[in-house]
């Protein structure tokens, strides 16, 4: 079996097992993973942080932005850009997202600021799956390999349970996360 199969049976392995949880489960899930995320010195120590949206079916870091926020932190998103890169935006304030590539809540650019990827300090990776080896399965796209391979700021990939598996199978562009959080604890 070819890597590519292997991702393409693994992703649809644990969108079978996320199917099979309720909203209150994905919730409960997320909150624990974030408060476990919250401790973590990189998240105290810092200053920008590039988050997401959650998508239905992925832990949520809605709690852990909120954290973030009380403590006087920036929040970024990224946005879909031109030939398959990401662009990161600070929103103004809540009323400035709007639905982007793929139906995902995004900052609308005219009300937000831009900031480039070395001014992150920390970013929240959503993935489809996360290894105990610390790697990761996204959507496909490749959209989060390309910008973390050239991020110097701490990865921290955000799961449900059911999102951890042993290995994830990778390619030599997969980027790797310095933690994982999930409701058990953080793997580093």
């Amino acid at each position: 079996m070819s890597i590519k199969e292997e991702k393409a049976a693994l992703r649809r392995e644990i969108k079978q097992r996320i199917r099979a949880l309720s909203k209150e489960d994905i919730k409960s899930q997320s909150i624990s993973a974030c408060k476990l995320a919250a401790g973590l010195i990189a998240f105290k120590n810092a200053r920008t942080i590039l988050s997401y949206r959650a998508l239905p079916g992925e832990c949520d870091p809605a709690e852990l932005v909120k954290a973030a926020a009380s403590m006087g932190k920036n929040v970024a998103y990224p946005v879909c850009g031109e030939n398959g890169g990401l662009e990161l935006y600070i929103p103004a304030d809540e009323g400035c997202f709007v639905k982007g590539a793929y139906g995902i809540a995004e900052p609308d650019r005219e009300r937000s600021g831009r900031i480039m990827i070395d001014q992150i300090d920390l970013i929240i990776v959503p993935g489809l799956a996360f290894g105990r080896d610390l790697y990761r399965l996204g959507r496909g796209g490749g959209y989060y390999d390309r910008l973390l391979n050239g991020a110097a700021a701490f990865k921290l990939g955000l799961a449900l349970k059911e999102q951890i598996t042993e290995r994830v199978p990778r390619e030599t562009w997969d980027a790797k996360m310095d933690a994982v959080a999930c409701e058990f604890g953080i793997y580093c």
